[in-house]
């Protein structure tokens, strides 16, 4: 059963589908076979940054606000700056779109984890329990796991 939901869902991405928050996901040619396979198949809760998250990321926010490149895991100046308007278009993000995470970014990413239960401090402090939420959010709200 979760094989053919993970196919289906694969599906939808690879024709450039719909996201959960109705946003454009990256293309299927842009996938890497890792990230194709470690956004799906990954049931850990990463209470710090995973390559897999970054998968999510790219895939998901970043490539709905401007990322076009490779979504391989790695985050780089154009990932962030997609994230960076993503968090600014969602999630009170006021820093410049630089695609340099820093205090700024980090607040905008725990109001975001804060929707699927993230209850500490919107410090801009990224903590155990920040990531693993932030990362939760990705998984729920941009790829429906």
């Amino acid at each position: 059963m979760r094989r053919s939901l993970i196919a289906a869902t694969l599906a939808v991405v690879a024709v450039g589908g719909l996201t959960l928050s109705g946003a454009q996901a990256a293309s299927a040619n842009s996938w890497t076979s890792f990230c194709s396979t470690g956004v799906y198949n990954d049931t850990t809760t990463e209470t710090a940054p995973s390559q897999q998250m970054w998968c999510r990321v790219q895939g998901g926010p970043a490539a709905a606000n401007g990322y076009t490149g490779t979504v391989d895991g790695v985050m780089g100046v154009n990932s962030w700056k997609g994230l960076q308007r993503h968090l600014a278009a969602n999630f009170q993000y006021y820093g410049p779109i630089d695609g340099q995470p820093g205090t700024n970014t980090y607040k905008a990413m725990q109001r975001n984890a804060a929707q699927v239960g993230y209850a500490g401090p919107i410090d801009g402090q990224m903590g155990p329990n920040s990531w693993k939420y932030f990362n939760l959010a990705m998984k729920i709200q941009w790829f429906g796991l």
